[in-house]
């Protein structure tokens, strides 16, 4: 491949992310809005409060759509560091609290091994660091744009309302339960799930679905 080729390519695969990351962020921030405005009825600071959750939740989800396709290693790599993000600030809050005593010991030894098993599970699931893709085809790039930001959309949409109502039955009871054992644990597993596990498996599985698709052609 010529210098100008590979130039052109990774400038196409970069702005493929960029799309890929607008639409990722675009999808459940516009789907809270609209849930929060139009159904829900809640107000702009509420509704401000979970899409910026939902930010930062979500901001990994670009880079796991494009290792459906990203043919450069240097990219592929990049974007497998990205997705490994939120278990290593997780084991860093984790340490945290366990170096300065704050809460319970056991508090933060749930969030150092969340962490662990959160860059475990990105590591694995994206074929580990500097691993290629010699060809990508028009299925990977379909999967990768189209089917892999709805579905992890709407499976995170599910684990959400399932995250909030557990929450806000607890809360709305005592709101001393929101600092619950239980209430923190369920978070936890809310964000590793939504940040980590959910789109590692859309990814691979959009992955095997290209695949298929061009074993069939």
């Amino acid at each position: 491949m010529s210098k100008r080729k590979m130039i052109l390519g990774v400038l196409g695969e970069t702005s493929l992310w960029a799309l890929a990351n607008t639409l990722c962020l675009g999808l459940p921030l516009g789907a809270i809005y609209l849930y929060g405005t139009m159904v829900a009825g809640w107000g702009p600071a509420k509704i401000s409060l979970f899409m910026t959750l939902a930010a930062v939740l979500t901001g990994t989800w670009g880079s796991w759509a494009t290792l459906v396709w990203t043919r450069n290693r240097a990219l592929r790599a990049l974007q497998q560091g990205i997705t490994t993000v939120p278990g290593i600030l997780l084991t860093v809050l984790g340490g945290a609290l366990l170096y300065f005593g704050a809460g319970a010991w056991y508090l933060g030894a749930l969030l150092c091994l969340s962490g662990v098993g959160m860059m475990a599970v990105a590591v694995t699931l994206a074929g580990g660091f500097f691993s290629k893709n010699d060809v990508p085809s028009l299925s990977q790039y379909v999967t990768g744009v189209l089917i892999y930001p709805l579905a992890t959309t709407a499976a995170s949409a599910l684990l959400a309302g399932m995250w909030y109502g557990f929450v806000t039955s607890t809360g709305f009871a005592d709101w001393r339960s929101l600092f619950s054992l239980a209430t923190l644990m369920s978070t936890v597993m809310f964000a590793t799930l939504t940040s980590t596990i959910i789109p590692a498996v859309m990814s691979r599985g959009c992955q095997e679905l290209s695949a298929m698709f061009s074993q069939h052609r």
